[in-house]
């Protein structure tokens, strides 16, 4: 038996790498976006009264328009990651933010319970690709004390 006394080498980069430093204003985008996605899932709960009045939207309706983000969103995470790492995590976090935005101006001009339902799930897909990159691009973008602080403000 025979044992190789060479380093290991080192695994390639991943197809599509970021660049490796954000200044404070890419930090402020990043948080910017987490910040958004998190608060998505509670900030419906204000809206309740108003849905239910305007929409004239059941209990079951209201409580699927809670439901239909969270339910997008925690089952795409993890594909929503995968996909930042395999095609660019600037260019999904970007194509989440735009699909977020859409998804909210639908939200807010939607004329029915069922339209609403559907515009939160298309919300919570597009949260689910902005949400892993947000962490990604911190943990690449920052070192040490810098990546701490980064993620420490991402967790206010």
């Amino acid at each position: 038996m025979s044992t190789s006394c060479l380093p290991p080498t080192p695994s390639p980069a991943l197809p599509h790498a970021d660049s490796p430093r954000l200044g404070n204003l890419g930090l402020a985008v990043l948080l910017s976006g987490g910040f958004i996605t998190i608060f998505d899932l509670f900030v419906v709960n204000v809206a309740i009264p108003s849905m239910q009045a305007t929409l004239s939207a059941s209990f079951a309706q209201i409580n699927f328009i809670i439901a239909a983000y969270e339910l997008a969103y925690g089952v795409l995470l993890i594909a929503g990651s995968r996909l930042g790492d395999r095609h660019g995590r600037r260019r999904l976090f970007m194509l989440g933010m735009a699909g977020f935005a859409l998804a909210s101006a639908l939200c807010g001009l939607a004329p029915t319970p069922d339209t609403l339902i559907a515009a939160r799930i298309l919300q919570g897909a597009a949260a689910a690709l902005l949400f892993p990159q947000v962490y990604a691009l911190i943990r690449v973008s920052f070192e040490g004390h810098a990546r701490r602080r980064a993620f420490g403000l991402l967790g206010m």
